[in-house]
């Protein structure tokens, strides 16, 4: 179990606006080098409309935080998104956006599957989260606080950070929000 928070955090601009980059794996690997297999990262576009970096040989997925925005992803579809709505897409399409938005992003190699979801919780409600084998489940807290139970560990993550934990076997999570609480929950899996 790991938290990371603002402190680990590393923060870029890009042309439509900045992006935090949560998480990137291998550790040393590094955006512009496109050496990573799995990198977590919030863009903030600023700009009324935007092109996105091309990405081959990366499969992404995006959700937004706030705001709202239409993409267009070039011969192949285009669709709106609203808060805590999501898309996935080919990192070599050519895509586009209008409007203005904070957004959670996941990039991934082929060889990795990824499922990208929100939870949002009450004051006091507790939450069972059952994960598969050979997973790494990252949960990042856009609003809130929550208390995490697993495996006889406890630890709590609140506002703005990210908790990664990887399970060998299938187990069970147990989420009580502190508060009224909004989670992005990305479960990221080998292919078979």
């Amino acid at each position: 179990m790991q938290v990371f928070t603002e402190q680990d955090f590393l923060v870029s601009n890009w042309s439509g606006g900045k992006t935090i980059q949560l998480y990137v794996y291998p550790a040393f690997a590094n955006y512009t080098d496109r050496n990573f297999k799995l990198r977590i990262s919030i863009a903030h576009v600023e700009q009324e409309a935007s092109d996105f970096t091309s990405l081959p040989g990366f499969h992404r997925k995006l959700m937004v935080l706030d705001g709202e925005i239409q993409i267009f992803h070039e011969g192949h579809h285009s669709k709106r998104l609203r808060q805590f709505e999501s898309d996935d897409f080919d990192g070599a399409w050519t895509t586009r956006s209008i409007g203005k938005c904070v957004d959670f992003n996941v990039m991934t190699t082929p060889e990795l599957n990824c499922e990208l979801s929100v939870l949002n919780l009450n004051v006091g409600q507790v939450t069972l989260l059952e994960t598969g084998a050979n997973t790494s489940l990252f949960l990042y807290v856009k609003k809130g606080s929550i208390l995490i139970k697993s495996q006889g560990d406890n630890s709590e993550v609140i506002h703005n950070q990210l908790l990664k934990l990887d399970f060998v076997h299938n187990e069970e999570l147990q989420i009580t929000s502190v508060g009224k609480s909004d989670l992005v929950l990305t479960m990221i899996q080998p292919m078979v």
